[in-house]
């Protein structure tokens, strides 16, 4: 449903709005141009994002417009994948009535919020794009999409030993190989000292999920899609600091291997395996991850982790699947397998730094 709000400019924006300070990649408002970004409702815990190219912000609008009254159950578990969609608001910018998304802010009540854009797939292209649209995203971010499947078109930190906000554009990702991507997740993740168990089971939790998902639907091929990761700098802090929380650094948590779900641990789906036998081999192979960890056998933190697919605990801490400009209905009932390279080397990556933890 759409709605209208009411607003009188102000330095080109509707009145109510600011700029989206902690928006990390995409296009950016810039005062005094008629370029125009992601809004942060003042009054809400919303952001609002501009759908100013008409058949991307159309597409994109029924992309969630779709999961609001789809009754399917593949589409019903995406639904949880991403931000929560709030409807369609239009804004007189500038003279021109300008459509936004309402999506909740998922840094809402951070202190510190940590986030981070990672685009997905070695192609970030449609099946509409131009021969000159396709080769600028060739070499878009080449070494690393060609890889892994994954690029970082920006990022910011908060660093928890000297309380600085860091913040990373485009032209960082750019420079990033294989062996640097990893080295900047450690950046992202703050781990100068050591690795926080509980922050990497908590995101690694939420890939697998996208993961799963991203295996057993053919309903969409996703491009120049990313998956957004949030987490509380200062939250982590407390973690690190608190004693009593079982969580800290490294050897310093009681969580053993032992408790560890084996699934968390390995990356073994076949890259052959043929679609009519995804859904069987998913539902064999990750089945379990989730259930380890709501009934631990020692650790008073992981069971914190998931009580029905959300605690309090976890609020800290978002992984959602965000950007549908580009998402195409399947007409051929295959596997997005374009997608499922990027996600499958993100979990790796996640997967070993939980290795890491001791």
């Amino acid at each position: 449903m759409t709605t209208k709000i009411s607003q009188v400019p102000v330095n080109n924006l509707p009145s109510g709005t600011i700029p989206l300070e902690n928006q990390v990649a995409g296009h950016t408002f810039q005062e005094g141009t008629d370029a125009l970004g992601m809004l942060k409702d003042e009054s809400d815990d919303i952001v609002l994002k501009p759908l100013t190219k008409p058949i991307c912000g159309e597409r994109e609008k029924s992309f969630y417009e779709l999961l609001q009254t789809t009754k399917n159950p593949c589409l019903l578990a995406l639904k949880r994948l991403v931000p929560e969609y709030r409807g369609v608001v239009t804004a007189d910018v500038n003279g021109k009535e300008v459509e936004f998304l309402k999506l909740v802010d998922l840094t809402h009540g951070m202190r510190k919020p940590c986030i981070m854009d990672i685009k997905v797939g070695k192609r970030t292209w449609d099946p509409l794009a131009t021969k000159e649209k396709i080769l600028v995203e060739e070499e878009k971010y080449a070494a690393c999409k060609k890889t892994i499947g994954l690029c970082i078109p920006g990022f910011q930190v908060y660093d928890i030993e000297t309380g600085k906000l860091h913040r990373f554009s485009k032209d960082y990702g750019k420079k990033l190989n294989e062996t640097t991507f990893r080295d900047t997740l450690r950046l992202f993740l703050n781990a100068k000292s050591g690795l926080c168990r509980k922050l990497v089971i908590q995101i690694l939790l939420e890939l697998k999920s996208i993961q799963k998902w991203i295996r057993m639907q053919a309903y969409y091929k996703l491009y120049s899609s990313s998956i957004l990761l949030v987490y509380d700098a200062e939250k982590l802090e407390t973690i690190l600091h608190d004693n009593k929380l079982n969580c800290n650094i490294g050897n310093g948590s009681i969580l053993s291997h032992a408790d560890i779900p084996s699934d968390l641990n390995t990356s073994t789906m076949p890259q052959d395996l043929p679609y009519e036998n995804t859904k069987s081999w998913c539902d064999e192979n990750t089945k379990d991850y989730e259930q380890t960890l709501l009934h631990p056998k020692s650790d008073s933190c992981a069971n914190k982790l998931i009580v029905n697919g959300r605690t309090d605990d976890r609020s800290w801490t978002h992984v959602k699947m965000i950007d549908f400009a580009h998402a195409f209905s399947s007409d051929d009932d295959s596997l997005d397998t374009n997608y499922m390279f990027g996600i499958d080397s993100l979990v790796r990556i996640f997967e070993g730094f939980l290795k890491e933890c001791g």
